[in-house]
């Protein structure tokens, strides 16, 4: 019987299905482990084999189509982002140097999770990539500009940022300094001037960002971290550093998508 219905659903004989078994063209299977839990069966009893070669296979499919899928995804995401992100810059010949600067962290091949999030829960709640967009570049420009002043001698004193020299090791300190100020600024007037949000909807996330970026959320987590170098922190307050210098904006990030879509903060789902 339930040979007969997977035939059926697949618009295949029940004798093409009993041969899958030994045939070399036997079709894509990755839908089969979803089928097996429709009619709440096994494998083998699905299709009338043998189970635990076919299990093997069955899984290296799914996780390969799993890869695939997210690769993919991310792949098409940060091409969306990058083209929102360019949007910000145009030539100005007194400022290319900071320009430039800027352009160099920005650009410079990060993950872009806290802008995807952004993209993901505005699309979870029914939103438009284009009432997003404006609020996920303001997310990504406040993250480089914390990553820019992180590496700054006066802080982290690094070297190196993804593979390349960090911002100041190209560009000076005080130009470094200043892309990271320019950035921040930046992210604030692409979250004010979402035409597509509109302008309750921009202040409302303005506010929240803002709240999220300084001394209650990422900067107070980065003081935190400073404070504590060298000492022993304990278990709260490592947790504490965590969740404002890190969690805080990654909060932000789906908050913000949420607000694009026109979810409001006394909306239950916020909570």
């Amino acid at each position: 019987m339930m040979i007969e219905k997977f035939a059926e659903m697949m618009g295949v004989s029940a004798q093409a299905v009993s041969r899958w078994e030994t045939d070399s063209a036997m079709p894509d299977i990755s839908m089969l482990p979803s089928l097996c839990n429709i009619f709440n069966v096994s494998a083998d009893e699905l299709l009338g084999i043998d189970s635990a070669k076919q299990d093997e296979e069955i899984n290296e499919i799914c996780k390969k189509a799993d890869e695939k899928s997210s690769r993919g995804y991310m792949k098409e995401a940060r091409e969306i982002l990058e083209e929102a992100l360019k949007q910000y810059y145009t030539e100005d010949e007194d400022l290319r140097t900071l320009l430039d600067a800027e352009r160099y962290s920005l650009f410079a091949g990060g993950k872009r999770i806290r802008p995807m999030l952004t993209l993901e829960f505005c699309r979870l709640f029914g939103g438009e990539d284009a009432a997003a967009l404006p609020f996920a570049c303001a997310v990504e420009m406040i993250h480089t500009y914390s990553l820019i002043h992180d590496d700054l001698p006066c802080m982290d004193d690094d070297e190196l940022r993804r593979g390349k020299p960090c911002n100041h090791k190209v560009f000076g300190e005080g130009m470094a300094l200043l892309a990271g100020d320019a950035l921040l600024t930046g992210a604030f007037e692409a979250a004010a001037t979402n035409t597509e949000a509109g302008p309750e909807i921009s202040a409302m996330a303005v506010a929240y960002l803002a709240g999220c970026a300084g001394r209650c959320g990422m900067i107070g987590g980065q003081v935190m971290d400073v404070e504590g170098e060298g000492n022993e922190l304990g278990l709260e307050s490592l947790l504490k550093l965590h969740s404002l210098k890190t969690g805080a904006l990654i909060g932000a990030s789906c908050v913000l998508g949420a607000l694009a879509a026109g979810v409001r903060f006394d909306d239950p789902c916020m909570v």
